[in-house]
């Protein structure tokens, strides 16, 4: 079984006053390229993205030289500097289905506070649905839905099947929301009393990029770029 602490990383966006962390990343068909959610990515400039993987590289992450967003999916390629030993997934896996065991890795804490840092957490489920999603956050990709949900941090974390766990399947993108309402009620002959009851339930789901279906663009993406 893959090591995720050696294929995976985490997105640091730094400013003169503040280190944040943005999210999880890992490595794709090369130490030096690594992929992630975009929105983890949005908006900040290649001076303020670092990518690390240790609480002893935090200060001292690897630079990101360049990024590249997928047009639609929410989806980033990074390019970092030489010199990272991170133990990259070999390509895609194919063929991701409805019930299928899968297994996540990432670190799903949201902020640097202090000395807290994010923790790796591992996270096993399978695929409840394959659908098209049109986020809330303006992306839009084929999507598993997973039967865990996606903490603040694990965003941008690997996905893979238990048949090929040394290729990635999906993306983790965001955390989805599926509220049941339950409503019961007693209406008396003489419609003097009506009682009303409602109940709602909240269960919370991964949603992750199916990465196949986005293989054209990973596969033009060069290494050395």
């Amino acid at each position: 079984m893959r090591n995720p602490h050696k294929s995976t990383g985490w997105v640091v966006s730094a400013t003169d006053e503040t280190v944040r962390f943005a999210g999880t990343c890992f490595a794709f068909r090369s130490p030096r390229l690594l992929l992630t959610a975009a929105h983890c990515v949005h908006g900040q400039g290649l001076d303020n993205v670092s990518v690390t993987a240790s609480r002893e590289q935090i200060q001292r992450g690897h630079q990101v030289v360049r990024i590249e967003v997928h047009p639609v999916a929410d989806v980033a390629a990074l390019w970092i500097e030489r010199g990272a030993d991170f133990d990259p997934f070999s390509g895609v896996s194919r063929g991701l289905d409805w019930g299928e065991e899968v297994a996540a890795f990432g670190y799903p804490e949201d902020t640097l506070r202090g000395d807290v840092l994010p923790t790796p957490r591992y996270f096993r489920g399978h695929v409840q649905r394959l659908f098209w999603h049109c986020s809330h956050l303006l992306y839009a990709y084929s999507a598993a839905e997973l039967s865990f949900p996606a903490p603040g941090g694990l965003s941008g974390g690997p996905v893979s099947s238990r048949k090929t766990p040394s290729n990635v399947a999906a993306l983790v993108a965001e955390n989805a929301l599926a509220t049941t309402y339950l409503q019961s009620r007693t209406d008396y002959s003489d419609a003097t009393f009506i009682f009303s009851e409602k109940v709602h339930s909240t269960v919370e789901y991964a949603l992750a990029v199916v990465l196949e279906d986005i293989e054209d663009w990973l596969n033009d993406l060069q290494v050395d770029a």
